[in-house]
């Protein structure tokens, strides 16, 4: 079997452990967790820069172990604590995130959509504190307007849910927004963020669904590449049609010179790879 899949089988890992002896539980914490999923996602990205395709976050793990521990049994041995940690803690988003991408319940240009979105958000709300503060802080009552500007396609409801995370504070570190704290947890901001990309992506998906209905019909089984083109020009037509090709290359695992190749694509098939994807609207819906 390839890594990808072994790497998501707990059992494999029960099995391989009966198979090698004993392995130490290393009982890994919630801060230890996420400081270990950011060292494998920032040596993967680094990794990735380097080839035409991205590597699979499993067959990435495995080789990271390698690597880093030279021993198969010590390579079956993190890589059963990192995945039990992960699922034990995946309730924090950007572990839950992790897991979820090892598992292959989501595409990694999630984790890349997110990373994007924070950064630039970061430098964003990091610029304007520097007007009022040199330490990197803001007032909570100036940030309503940076949101606002950063996200044009958030209404008024989903700006309030953001300021509500500052409740308890009249002032705020930037940067403290986007890291982790000594427990291993991100901000109720950040957490905030997560949640609300999840219900965008969730939004977007079902309006792709709607247009893909509108082009051919509701009892279709199976959508073209070039159907799903069309309701990407009715459902967001600010989106260049580069980006589009490049997002289905990547939903799709293909070339970029493949897609025009490409059969009919089972509906329940392509739904399910668009809700896993980092998708993320570049502008209003079209009329």
């Amino acid at each position: 079997l390839p890594y990808s899949t072994l790497f998501r089988s707990k059992q494999w890992y029960q099995r391989r452990v009966r198979g090698t002896g004993k392995v130490r539980n290393r009982n890994l914490s919630k801060a230890d967790t996420a400081q270990l999923i950011q060292d494998i996602w920032n040596q993967k990205i680094v990794s990735d820069a380097e080839k035409e395709h991205g590597t699979d976050l499993a067959d990435f793990l495995h080789s990271y172990l390698q690597q880093k521990y030279q021993e198969d049994l010590l390579v079956v041995e993190w890589g059963y604590n990192i995945h039990h940690a992960c699922g034990l803690y995946r309730n924090e988003p950007h572990v839950g995130l992790f897991y979820e991408t090892l598992t292959g319940d989501a595409d990694d240009s999630v984790y890349s959509a997110l990373c994007t979105q924070h950064d630039a958000l970061l430098t964003h709300l990091y610029q304007a504190s520097l007007k009022y503060d040199s330490e990197g802080s803001l007032l909570v009552k100036n940030i309503p307007p940076l949101l606002q500007a950063f996200f044009p396609l958030k209404d008024v409801t989903d700006v309030e849910e953001l300021m509500a995370t500052f409740a308890d504070s009249d002032k705020v570190n930037v940067k403290a927004l986007f890291n982790t704290d000594r427990e291993g947890s991100i901000s109720d901001f950040l957490k905030t963020l997560y949640s609300q990309f999840y219900k965008e992506r969730t939004q977007y998906v079902k309006d792709l669904h709607a247009a893909l209905v509108s082009i051919s019909s509701s009892d279709k089984k199976e959508y073209h590449i070039q159907d799903l083109c069309k309701a990407f020009e009715i459902t967001d037509p600010e989106k260049s049609s580069k980006e589009v090709n490049k997002l289905l290359a990547k939903v799709f695992s293909l070339n970029l010179e493949q897609l025009s190749s490409v059969g009919p694509v089972d509906r329940e098939l392509l739904l399910q790879r668009l809700r896993s994807s980092g998708l993320i609207r570049s502008g209003p819906k079209g009329v």
